[in-house]
């Protein structure tokens, strides 16, 4: 039985086989969403071999195959005479032979995956905060890192795009702060007649934990409205993550809204740095907050399976969109691994650190060349690498963390043995300039 995984692997060896590597040169795969394949004939590479091409690739691939080749003409589509929504699929051929694929993955969710935007989409610091999975300290160490860079007189501003399971806006406002809408309201509205800035407004509120220092503003998951129309809520979800309504000139995806809500939001001119709260695993929402506002992206996870074998599969995603020449914003740089509820000492956090290493080594990281070269290669030591964790060391205090209720958590002298390391070097991070420790 032919499967989803040796689908475009099989297609390949077949493309190679009777049509040659000129044709796949030229050529590209579409893949519809039901995963079914394509090949778009570009050029006249097929000849009368199209017809055996067809044949062998309805026997091979069975169901995933329901029309083997087409050309953009046949299909109506003058949108695959050029290359704007591909990416470069690398297809192993054999034990030998890799090769490259162009390959268009229309998907009816998911498509943010596919189409990142690594240029910042503000310039101001841009922190994502994710995990691949909950329960690892993600929105302790965000509510913290909030309060600590208020204290350092900074505005901090803070979006919850965890819509599938809100819970940031409880810890920095509590029921009684949240704003009548939340970022659910703002898509939702946005995606049916554009939203104004009055109520932009009513999906944000000030947080009171951090009164009389740096501001730090809220756009919860969801509003007041959630509360008061709990009924709702499922419905809007169902529909967050749609492309704007048929009315618009052109179709407007997720990633391009929340780009465009960064956008308003720097725009208004109150915050110095913002942060972003990523939806755990690997969703449709976590897409734009980590491949599509082009800020710098804190990979938090603990030393178990489970989080090595996630993070191992979005970067061998990512793998997909590196940079093809030297290129001095690397987006690679950018990432940045969190080793929370960590042991204390070198030798509790060595073994993450080389598990960490091996992941980025077999997707991101580049094979030595000659010293005249420039790679994207790191020593498993160096401080300064992407896969090089910042340790969180885990904390019982911080078990039943309620910032609302118990205001002193956000002391500097509370939280300092715990979080105090990770806070200077965030803070350095987003502000290099005024980057001496508190």
């Amino acid at each position: 039985m032919m499967t989803f995984d040796q689908a475009l692997p099989a297609m390949t060896r077949l493309i190679l086989e009777i049509l040659g590597d000129k044709c796949l040169a030229t050529g590209l795969v579409l893949r519809d969403a039901a995963g079914t394949l394509t090949f778009v004939i570009r050029g006249n590479y097929a000849g009368s071999k199209r017809a055996q091409f067809d044949k062998r690739v309805r026997t091979v691939l069975s169901a995933y195959a329901e029309l083997p080749s087409a050309t953009p003409e046949e299909l109506f589509d003058d949108s695959l005479k050029g290359n704007t929504d591909t990416i470069l699929e690398r297809v192993s051929i054999d034990e030998t032979r890799v090769v490259e694929v162009r390959l268009i993955d229309r998907q009816i969710i998911g498509q943010d995956w596919t189409r990142p935007n690594f240029n910042p989409a503000s310039s101001l610091p841009l922190l994502t905060f994710f995990s691949c999975k909950g329960g690892v300290g993600r929105s302790t160490a965000l509510a913290i890192a909030a309060s600590d860079f208020s204290a350092r007189g900074k505005n901090v501003f803070i979006i919850d795009c965890d819509l599938e399971a809100p819970g940031l806006g409880s810890i920095l406002l509590g029921s009684m702060d949240l704003p009548p809408y939340g970022l659910l309201d703002y898509l939702i509205e946005n995606r049916m007649s554009g939203v104004s800035d009055d109520f932009l407004e009513q999906c944000l509120a000030p947080s009171p934990l951090t009164a009389g220092r740096g501001l730090i503003e809220v756009m919860p998951a969801l509003g007041r409205s959630g509360q008061d129309s709990p009924g709702s809520t499922i419905p809007k979800l169902g529909r967050a993550y749609l492309s704007q309504s048929s009315n618009a000139a052109e179709p407007i995806s997720y990633l391009k809204q929340m780009r465009s809500l960064i956008e308003r939001l720097e725009k208004r001119g109150r915050s110095d740095v913002i942060f972003v709260n990523a939806r755990s695993g690997l969703s449709e929402s976590t897409a734009p907050a980590v491949i599509g506002l082009g800020g710098d992206v804190l990979l938090f996870g603990v030393n178990t399976p489970q989080t090595i074998e996630c993070y191992g599969y979005l970067l061998a995603h990512l793998a997909k969109f590196v940079p093809e020449e030297d290129n001095a914003h690397d987006w690679r740089a950018k990432l940045r691994m969190i080793h929370a509820k960590a042991g204390r000492g070198e030798e509790a956090w060595r073994p993450y650190r080389e598990l960490s290493y091996e992941i980025f080594a077999a997707s991101l990281y580049e094979e030595e060349a000659e010293p005249s070269l420039s790679v994207f290669n790191f020593d498993i030591d160096d401080p300064e690498a992407p896969h090089f964790p910042w340790p969180i060391p885990l904390d019982a205090d911080f078990a039943e963390f309620d910032p609302t209720n118990r205001r002193s958590s956000l002391q500097r002298d509370f939280y300092d043995r715990t979080f105090g390391s990770f806070v200077d070097r965030l803070f350095a991070l987003s502000f290099p300039e005024e980057s001496s420790p508190r």
